[in-house]
């Protein structure tokens, strides 16, 4: 009767330990479906702003002195923002190292975060921006591969851009947002840590 019940208990733990493998292989294939597809459209949607920005051009050099002018009276730039597809965007982010570029959406959204990155807070104007995106490995999944000294490139939607370089990884909780946006680096990325509840860090400082 003993044997019996130890052979049932077995029988059982097996049953769910084969379930809960299961249930963790459908998990990671259906994770790496939805990152597969969100990185084709991620795709399409940098091709979009890549084009725009590369038809920014000045046609003539009194076009620029009349820039170079409006710039002197008006030293406080704003971003400039542009909607293409009915997503508005900022511009687009690249990380050699990581063969990473995405478009950079100007609004934090769930759903636009699944295709593109998005500005949480601050501007590569005012040197204090914040860009979060998906952990999927299309998008910022490969953050933790960084090392202190690559290079991090944004684009904005005029075509200037502006060179990063990594400085600082850290971990912050997910709750911590003065953490996140009360910094003296020029430039901040992060993504979900494993099971969503932290967030891995990258700070950037301004070449």
């Amino acid at each position: 009767m003993r044997n019996n019940g130890k052979s049932k208990a077995g029988s059982v733990c097996l049953i769910i330990g084969a379930v809960l493998l299961l249930s963790c292989v459908c998990w990671f294939l259906h994770i790496s479906r939805e990152s597969s597809k969100a990185g084709e459209i991620s795709h399409q949607k940098l091709v979009l702003v890549k084009e725009y920005v590369d038809n920014i051009t000045v046609s003539s050099e009194e076009t620029k002195l009349s820039f170079e002018a409006k710039e002197e009276t008006a030293p406080l730039k704003e971003m400039t923002i542009v909607d293409i597809d009915g997503c508005p965007y900022i511009g687009y982010l690249a990380i050699p190292s990581l063969d990473l570029e995405m478009p950079v959406a100007d609004t934090w959204d769930e759903e636009i975060l699944k295709t593109s990155l998005c500005r949480y807070y601050g501007s590569f104007i005012t040197d204090d921006m914040v860009i979060a995106g998906h952990n999927y490995s299309s998008s910022f999944g490969k953050l933790n591969d960084l090392a202190t000294g690559d290079e991090v490139y944004f684009t904005d939607m005029n075509g200037e851009v502006y060179l990063y370089e990594v400085s600082d990884i850290e971990v912050l909780k997910g709750t911590d947002i003065t953490a996140m946006t009360d910094t003296e680096f020029d430039l901040s990325l992060y993504t979900c840590t494993f099971g969503g509840k932290d967030r891995l860090t990258i700070r950037c400082l301004r070449k």
